[in-house]
């Protein structure tokens, strides 16, 4: 009869953690994981599972909705664009929208770089909102 209990004590505590997260809630076990969930490596896994899990639909598709919003964001050309539409761009001070203005046309934005117009930094933070396009051809 001994040997019995041992096995049945074990697998009654394995099937009373997972019943102890549940209880708890899945918001407040993800949040603040009790001092069982640190001892434990089981509870650990359950509750990252829950945590990955517990996030609501609405939260994770106005996550994807901000991302594809900037992205939809119209790119200022730089053949085109005035001084002060180029001054909106992060980091743009007079004297670099004076050089984006002097050196056109550019073929690619990358001609900012080549043309030693901006700086690696710099290009980095404009890169995402600025375009090239090319001149219409003249007849």
């Amino acid at each position: 009869m001994k040997r019995l209990i041992g096995p049945f004590t074990l697998v009654a505590l394995a099937m009373s953690i997972p019943v102890a997260v549940l209880a708890e809630g899945t918001s407040s076990a993800a949040q603040q994981p009790s001092n069982a969930a640190v001892t434990s490596g089981a509870h650990k896994q359950s509750t990252n599972t829950t945590t990955e899990t517990s996030a609501p639909a609405h939260h994770r598709s106005h996550a994807m909705k901000a991302g594809a919003q900037k992205s939809r964001e119209p790119k200022m050309d730089l053949n085109t664009a005035t001084k002060e539409e180029l001054m909106k761009l992060p980091g743009m001070d007079d004297a670099t929208a004076d050089q984006i203005i002097a050196g056109r046309p550019f073929k690619s934005k990358s001609d900012l770089l080549a043309k030693k117009v901006v700086t690696k930094a710099e290009y980095s933070k404009i890169s995402s909102r600025v375009m090239a396009k090319p001149a219409p051809a003249q007849k």
